[in-house]
């Protein structure tokens, strides 16, 4: 491969995240990556080696998005992929049934650390898309269900509507600084297997997508992205 690409990536330990890590690092691409699980954290150092850097990071926690952002441009350079991935759900229940705490947490996984993450990280990346002439990439994990509503998920369905319309105006906000130098898209992953949809369906997660199927789709889809698309509700391809 030619051209590595240097990925920054939220959520990379399990489900959706460790799958794309594998799979972009399979493709000669670097990771950096992110997780709360230090066991899960070594056991994705055992396997992919630097120069892949895992580090343990509370995305809703300001500071340590800023800490990790620091590290990354430091130790590894300036990303060409931002993808945020970290995710969560709320146990299906109506909207009423779901306390205030979890309600709070699906939010600000999904929209608050994205939000974040567009401060701490984007600035360089601005900055060095006008001198290095590299087109840069981020990724804002939406799902189909911030793009309709079903009855169970209204926290993750606020929370996806939010990344949706955050991204779209984040794509403008790019366009106006670094013109057609950044795509800036909510990306719907479609429904997978991971410990996320088991825990809500059950054995019916079973017939879910599995991650290192929907990676092999993804990471050639999120590689070919331009700027031309930016601002664009994009899909992971269907399986062939």
């Amino acid at each position: 491969m030619s051209d590595p690409k240097l990925i920054a990536l939220t959520g990379c330990t399990r489900g959706i995240g460790r799958a794309l890590a594998e799979r972009f690092a399979a493709e000669g691409h670097v990771i950096c990556g992110c997780g709360r699980s230090e066991e899960r954290l070594n056991e994705l150092r055992a396997v992919l080696r630097p120069p892949h850097r895992f580090a343990r990071v509370d995305v809703t926690r300001e500071d340590q998005v800023d800490r990790w952002s620091d590290a990354v441009f430091q130790e590894a350079g300036v990303p060409d992929l931002l993808i945020h991935n970290a995710g969560l759900i709320n146990d299906v229940a109506p909207l009423w049934k779901v306390s205030a705490a979890r309600c709070n947490a699906v939010l600000a996984v999904s929209v608050g650390a994205g939000a974040s993450l567009a401060r701490h990280f984007l600035p360089r990346m601005i900055d060095a898309s006008r001198t290095d002439s590299r087109n840069r990439t981020v990724v804002m994990f939406s799902s189909g269900w911030g793009r309709s509503a079903s009855a169970g998920v209204a926290p993750y369905n606020a929370a996806k509507f939010g990344v949706e319309g955050m991204t779209k105006a984040l794509a403008q906000d790019l366009e106006g600084v670094a013109p057609g130098r950044f795509c800036a898209v909510p990306f719907s992953p479609g429904v997978v297997e991971t410990d996320m949809t088991r825990g809500n369906w059950g054995e019916e997660a079973e017939s879910f997508a599995d991650p290192a199927d929907f990676a092999e789709r993804a990471v050639p889809f999120l590689l070919g992205l331009t700027p031309e698309q930016t601002g664009e509700s994009v899909t992971v391809p269907d399986a062939a």
